[in-house]
């Protein structure tokens, strides 16, 4: 929803593009710094006291967002929204790997994507239409799906797990495990920043106005949650080194596809559904079921935050490098191609590390 806020805010207050750009900066500076932070806490306090205690940060910076009159307090409120909201999906998915035995981690991880990914397109359509209400009332629905979590989070659910020490050997192995999914979640978010410039490709490789590439990212929506929906029945049967092989092949098609293939509709919207399908491959719940069985129940908050943390990370730099690409030259067209080509090429070397991975985990 921050997109509306934006404008608007702007708009009613008089603030700065630079102050509305600290909005989104200050978001992520706040979400890079508590996901390793609740990663860590999750070790010494379990996961449902972190979820509830995030959930209420996440509140808190809300709440003072909806009643803020400067400027410089809304900015505020959104690092605090950001200490908040950062660690809520990683630690939902550690106390999933903790509590819950491992044949039911796929589908639950699948469920934690399929709420995301429904929320975030729900929020594209609600936003315009609450914004007829004032900017204000977007921090209150986000004040109440906080507050709403963290009153009604259970301060346990599932079943424990064995936890079963493993050798030196199992240990070694688990860490070379454990750097495969840090390239992975690392490539994975450069895919994401990917997402966000695809519009802007079709815009320069399909010569059509702003508005018209909206429907052109239709098929990515369409197959993001369908392949979300199909994640979330077969995880648990097929294991995640299979869709996450898969999903890697269907990004680097769909990129490949969009930004070298004849300049028409129709291989853009097919390069959209392989991106679409491809990502969500990657971040819809496999990289979270992988770490889960990678790593020992009293690990899984650092390792589900390091996959979260790595991923945000892969988004910046993956932003920093199309955006410094593109630039330079006055070919814009041939700029976005040569970014998509390097971010091809960067991804293809990170997802290789996917053959590291076991087709089956033994037991934790």
């Amino acid at each position: 929803m921050i997109g509306y806020v934006l404008p608007a805010m702007r708009a009613d207050t008089g603030a700065s593009a630079l102050v509305a750009s600290w909005l989104l900066s200050l978001y992520v500076v706040g979400t890079l710094v508590a996901i390793p932070t609740a990663g860590l806490a999750v070790r010494r306090w379990g996961g449902a006291a972190v979820f509830r205690s995030c959930a209420a940060l996440a509140a808190i910076g809300a709440l003072i967002a909806l009643t803020a009159r400067a400027p410089a307090i809304l900015v505020a409120a959104r690092l605090v929204q950001g200490l908040g909201m950062g660690p809520l999906l990683p630690v939902a998915a550690a106390i999933v790997a903790i509590e819950w035995p491992p044949e039911r981690q796929g589908r639950l991880m699948g469920l934690l994507s399929l709420a995301y990914g429904v929320c975030y397109l729900g929020a594209t359509v609600v936003a315009p239409w609450a914004l007829g209400l004032g900017w204000r009332s977007m921090f209150a629905c986000s004040f109440a799906a906080a507050a709403v979590a963290a009153i009604r989070s259970a301060p346990s659910t599932g079943s424990n797990s064995v936890t079963i020490a493993p050798p030196l050997y199992d240990a070694m192995r688990a860490l070379r495990h454990i750097a495969a999914l840090g390239a992975l979640s690392f490539g994975t978010g450069i895919g994401q920043a990917v997402v966000v410039y695809f519009p802007t490709l079709a815009v320069q490789r399909l010569n059509v106005a702003p508005a018209a590439s909206a429907p052109l990212m239709l098929p990515l929506v369409i197959a993001g949650v369908a392949t979300t929906l199909a994640i979330t029945a077969i995880l648990d049967r097929l294991g995640a080194k299979i869709i996450l092989a898969a999903g890697a092949a269907a990004t680097l098609a769909g990129i490949a596809l969009g930004a070298s293939a004849p300049a028409e509709r129709l291989f853009f919207l097919g390069a959209t559904a392989l991106l679409g399908a491809g990502i969500t491959g990657l971040c819809g719940g496999p990289l979270r079921h992988a770490a889960a069985h990678a790593v020992r129940r009293e690990e899984q908050g650092p390792a589900q935050a390091a996959v979260a943390l790595l991923t945000n990370i892969g988004v910046l730099a993956g932003s920093t490098m199309l955006g410094a690409v593109m630039s330079h030259g006055s070919d814009e067209r041939a700029a976005i191609e040569i970014a998509m080509a390097i971010a091809w090429i960067v991804m293809a070397a990170t997802f290789s590390a996917v053959v590291a991975l076991p087709r089956h985990w033994s037991a934790r």
